[in-house]
């Protein structure tokens, strides 16, 4: 591209697009937020950027990609031929131009649009005509998830057109869970994130930050046995990418990224399985009392099972020996426990738990190894609350500017996000809470 394509024919736009920066619509304030320090992918955007004659919304350089929020205006004849006019000229230069009306500015549009435009020139060449950004307003959230499964999976090109289409027609045919899952893995391949060689906290945060807006659901292991299931039978497994608590938020990002490096379809099997490997003693789903209910027990069983490393000692964490005697302490708030062989098959491992060292880095500690602490490292909360370990877990989460923050499914409820306070804060801020244990995830 030429050096003059973008400023040196036009200078006058230079002075016109810092007016437009100054005087955003709501949309592009909007899509601004969403897409400002590298918050889409990690991609660079500019905005207002100045291309020859024409003023673009969003310019991504890396990828010569421009979004355009278009409002209503754009709907007039006169408008449409100008916009075609405008398009022909940025996409001569080797530009793509990707256009989102106002009223579909959000992050899941915006992940849609861009992991589009990103597909090879020939393979989008190719792709039907079921696959669109544009739906009516009338589409429901299933709908958009549907629809950015298919954008995605069209990524998977090249293949035969016969090939892509058997496989979206697939895609149509899954639940919103699995459409989840395809896209997510799909997402992951694509940028490079599904391999062995990428930190895996790195992917795992990246489902994450795709997870945001999914609403916090408490309790959902134990759903089985307010139904009339028994702690002593094989607990079933529940899974789900459409809700999560803190914990199993963690889990689902992490089998989710296991998933997405295992060749062929990423299946809803495999994703479960992925599951029992890390929530369960072993990797082995027997009774309500295999499941690891001390987070810190699922750090430990991990890192001797080599699925995460215990951070805690090579960041000067503090050994906390308190007895953990939580539940059995607390029998009537665990409805498994009214099982009186449950009762004593947990008061058994909490014991077993006794020899087991937990290595808590002190809430003031945590500034001076902050830089240590890397993207999608695993943080459990630590507690003075007698008897327990952790009372929440989530992805540490580090802002392109450096700073460090925390991507979690809020304990107050709401939805998956990542958090407005820097880690420090957000430590503090937690009642009794006196510091955090830090896991580093591994492929294995």
């Amino acid at each position: 591209m030429a050096s003059d394509f973008f400023t040196c024919r036009y200078p006058k736009k230079i002075p016109r697009a810092r007016e437009f920066r100054g005087k955003p619509t709501r949309a592009e304030a909007k899509a601004w937020k969403l897409l400002r320090n590298r918050r889409l992918a990690g991609l660079k955007f500019r905005r207002q950027h100045p291309i020859g004659p024409y003023i673009a919304d969003f310019y991504c350089h890396q990828h010569r990609l421009v979004l355009e929020i278009d409002g209503s205006i754009h709907g007039t004849p006169e408008q449409i031929r100008h916009d075609r006019v405008r398009t022909a000229y940025i996409e001569a230069q080797g530009v793509s131009v990707v256009r989102i009306p106002n009223h579909r500015v959000s992050r899941r549009h915006l992940y849609a649009a861009v992991l589009g435009a990103l597909t090879p020139t020939s393979a989008r060449a190719r792709m039907p005509a079921l696959v669109s950004l544009e739906m009516p307003r009338s589409h429901s959230r299933r709908d958009i998830i549907r629809q950015a499964a298919l954008s995605l999976a069209a990524l998977a090109l090249p293949a035969p057109l016969a090939a892509f289409r058997r496989r979206a027609t697939s895609l149509l045919s899954l639940g919103p869970d699995e459409e989840r899952l395809a896209a997510w893995a799909t997402m992951l391949r694509t940028a490079g994130l599904a391999d062995c060689t990428v930190p895996l906290g790195r992917a795992a945060v990246q489902v994450g930050q795709l997870a945001e807006g999914t609403p916090y659901e408490p309790y959902t292991l134990e759903a089985y046995l307010k139904s009339g299931g028994s702690p002593l039978e094989t607990e079933p497994l529940t899974i789900s990418l459409s809700h999560f608590d803190c914990v199993t938020l963690v889990e689902s990002c992490l089998a989710v990224a296991r998933s997405a490096a295992v060749d062929g379809a990423p299946s809803w099997e495999r994703f479960g399985r992925e599951i029992e490997r890390v929530r369960y003693r072993d990797g082995i789903r027997r009774t309500y009392s295999s499941r690891l209910h001390y987070f810190s027990e699922w750090i430990s069983d991990g890192q001797r099972r080599g699925l995460v490393r215990d951070m805690g000692p090579l960041l000067g964490g503090i050994d906390d020996t308190r007895p953990l005697r939580f539940m059995t302490g607390h029998r009537k708030s665990y409805p498994a426990l009214t099982s009186d062989a449950t009762f004593r098959e947990i008061g058994d491992m909490e014991r077993s738990l006794d020899s087991q060292v937990r290595h808590v880095i002190p809430t003031a500690h945590i500034p001076v190894i902050a830089d240590q602490i890397e993207t999608g490292d695993v943080l459990a909360f630590a507690t003075s609350i007698p008897g327990l370990d952790v009372t929440h877990a989530a992805f540490a989460y580090r802002h392109p500017d450096g700073r460090l923050g925390v991507l979690h499914a809020p304990l107050s409820g709401g939805v998956v996000e990542v958090a407005s306070r820097e880690l420090p804060e957000y430590v503090a801020a937690i009642k009794g809470s006196t510091g955090v244990l830090v896991a580093k995830p591994l492929w294995a």
